[in-house]
Order: C-alpha cells, then sequence, then structure tokens
C-alpha cells in the first residue's frame, strides 16, 4: 500500500456504500468492515479492492475494473436479493481475486454470480464455504476467462 491509498479498518458503514461510476487512482482497503448495507461499485475503477475479513450484505460491482487484486479473504457476504451476494457481471480483474476462507450465501439467488468476468492471473476460492438457491446455483462462472490473455480458461455451462 502507498501512502496515497486508502485503508479503513474496523468501521461500520451505516447505510449503503454507493461507489458506482467512481474513478479512482488509489485502492481501497476495508480491513475487518461492517457494511450491513452492502457495497455497490457498477462501472467503477479502482486500483484494487481489499474487503479481508469484512462482513457486508452484497457486493454488485458489474462491470468493475481494477488494475490489480480483488481480495476478500476472510469475509462474509450474506446476500438477501435474488441478486445475489456477490455479483461481478463483466468486471474485469487485472490481477487475482481471492475468496480463502470466505463464507458467501445467496439466500435467494447466487452466492457468486460471475458471467463474463475476466481475471488477469488467478481466481482462489480456498477453504471457502459457498451456498446459493434457485436455477443459477451457488457459482455461475458462464463465459469467464482466468488467467493472462495466452493461457485463460473459459468457463462455460
Amino acid at each position: 500500500m502507498t501512502p496515497a491509498d486508502s485503508q479503513v479498518v474496523g468501521a461500520r458503514v451505516i447505510g449503503q456504500l454507493d461507489l458506482d461510476h467512481i474513478s479512482a487512482v488509489t485502492g481501497l482497503d476495508l480491513y475487518r468492515c461492517a457494511l450491513p448495507d452492502g457495497i455497490v461499485c457498477r462501472d467503477a475503477r479502482l486500483r484494487y479492492l481489499y474487503l479481508n475479513g469484512s462482513l457486508l450484505a452484497f457486493l454488485e460491482a458489474d462491470g468493475l475494473r481494477i488494475d490489480s487484486d480483488l481480495l476478500m479473504r476472510d469475509a462474509a457476504i450474506a446476500g438477501a436479493g435474488e441478486r445475489g451476494a456477490l455479483r461481478v457481471l463483466g468486471a474485469q480483474i487485472g490481477g487475482s481475486l481471492e475468496l480463502d476462507r470466505a463464507s458467501i450465501t445467496g439466500a435467494e439467488g447466487a452466492a457468486v454470480d460471475a458471467e463474463d468476468l475476466r481475471v488477469g492471473s488467478s481466481f482462489f476460492m480456498r477453504d471457502a464455504t459457498v451456498a446459493g438457491t434457485g436455477e443459477r446455483g451457488a457459482v455461475r462462472l458462464l463465459d469467464a476467462r482466468i488467467g493472462s490473455p495466452a493461457n485463460s480458461r473459459t468457463v462455460r455451462e
């Protein structure tokens, strides 16, 4: 983390954290924070996004662009709506997407909905607990590409 980056530790955010359509030259690190009303960051641009150890209702990040990593290690996401818990449709992550030891539950939809996701490096879900309901199942990776363009794999249902 550089001095220009933002780190918040142990905060409770009242109301939805709305980062829709922002473009930032810095990253955002919300470590062990509570976001009971979730995060929206549709069509946003960030250097990185770290939500390690945080508790949130959902992350809706369709079209999100991240230069490096999206890290959600030890995070808990309990999505209550039909849109799911972690939604990253058409998102582009330049580095890794890591959900190690995360607990992700989609009470009325997919837990992880990542259709058309692009990840430049790797996608890890080591020791994660993921549960979804309905037709979309627990993890949806339709047309996702993981890895560098030369080595990427397309996931199809």
